[in-house]
């Protein structure tokens, strides 16, 4: 599995950088790969929440399940993908994840995103994995400049 790391400061409090990452709907509007999301189960917000988004991977769209997989309010929460990996729709492994860590600074919230992935292929994909870290590192970025302009804007 491979992973990038990105961070920045948010001219917002912890609470509510906090509340809107762990809304699924908000997905679309700050996570660069996500285009739409469905809830699944109808659920109060926190650990265990599930819903379905669909991602945007280099222009190809795919519907995943995602789960919170960590909630310690407001500091550390944690979501998870899964999907096809090897073409078969039945067969839902996991594709990786965020774990997002806020801390409170004099001017906001300093937001630190790690994401891990998986690309499918065995050594050839981990090799694929390490060649689109680049891409990969830009999304992240852009995910968290557009978390911070949607939370300071409005």
């Amino acid at each position: 599995m491979a992973e990038v790391q990105a961070e920045i400061t948010i001219a917002a409090p912890p609470e509510r950088v906090f509340a809107f990452i762990a809304r699924p709907e908000n997905m679309p509007r700050w996570l660069a790969i996500a285009e739409s999301v469905d809830q699944i189960e109808p659920a109060p917000e926190g650990l265990n929440t599930r819903w379905r988004v669909r991602i945007n991977i280099l222009g190809i769209s795919h519907e995943v399940p995602a789960r919170i997989s960590a909630y310690d309010w407001p500091r550390r929460l944690a979501f998870t993908m899964a999907g096809p990996m090897d073409g078969n729709l039945s067969n839902e492994s996991p594709l990786g994840g965020v774990v997002a860590t806020l801390d409170a600074t004099d001017s906001g919230t300093r937001i630190t995103c790690r994401l891990s992935y998986t690309v499918p292929g065995g050594t050839i994909g981990r090799l694929a994995g390490r060649g689109v870290q680049p891409l990969v590192q830009q999304g992240v970025r852009e995910s968290l400049r557009r978390l911070k302009a949607a939370l300071e804007s409005s």
